[in-house]
């Protein structure tokens, strides 16, 4: 069954300083031609101990960061930027980005989709308002098989828009839960027909 709750919005999380704007966009960027950490000793740049370091374990090290924190650290060095588009961490195959609603447009979408190759569940909540997403190839291209979570709520998105991604979590393997909060105020019924075609939907 697919559930309809009214969250209610932390202000503070909104926050998001220009700093860091800047360095999601610098994320956005298409990623070097070669992400292969087995070919990382061709690295000319000076990564100080963390050179010396097996690939496994600079990627256990950074499993322990945020979504916030990689973007960040990718900016230090060109290794740093390839350990940061794993799709091994928790943060790229949980993929939250409602606290980050007024900095997600269709640039850094491309970037999400190099890193999120393994993903499980996306949170869209409020993102929409100040970019068109829903409609962009890259939304689009996060809807993968391995998808079984959706957050759409309290998202600005059109009937044709949801129409298409309902039909793409329809060919998820192991969709169950989609939560549309607050947006269906903003659509007609006809969208909401297709959630019959989500046969594993279990809220």
């Amino acid at each position: 069954m697919c559930h309809f709750r009214t969250t209610d919005v932390d202000v503070d999380a909104l926050g998001f300083s220009a700093e860091i704007d800047n360095r999601m966009s610098e994320l956005s960027l298409s990623p070097p031609s070669n992400l292969e950490l087995s070919s990382r000793q061709s690295i000319t740049s000076d990564n100080g101990y963390f050179d010396s370091l097996p690939s496994e374990l600079i990627l256990h090290i950074f499993s322990y960061l945020t979504l916030k924190e990689l973007s960040a650290v990718a900016t230090v060095s060109q290794l740093f930027y390839q350990c940061s588009y794993s799709p091994t961490y928790e943060c790229h195959q949980n993929l939250n980005l409602k606290p980050y609603w007024e900095s997600i447009d269709e640039n850094a979408m491309d970037g999400f989709v190099k890193k999120c190759r393994s993903i499980r569940s996306l949170a869209l909540a409020w993102c929409g308002i100040t970019a068109d997403l829903f409609r962009t190839k890259s939304t689009h291209s996060l809807i993968l098989p391995s998808l079984t979570a959706l957050d759409l709520s309290c998202c600005h998105i059109s009937d044709d828009d949801l129409t298409a991604l309902l039909k793409k979590c329809a060919e998820c393997h192991s969709f169950e839960d989609l939560d549309l909060s607050s947006t269906i105020n903003t659509i007609s019924p006809y969208p909401l027909m297709h959630i019959t075609e989500l046969k594993k939907l279990k809220r």
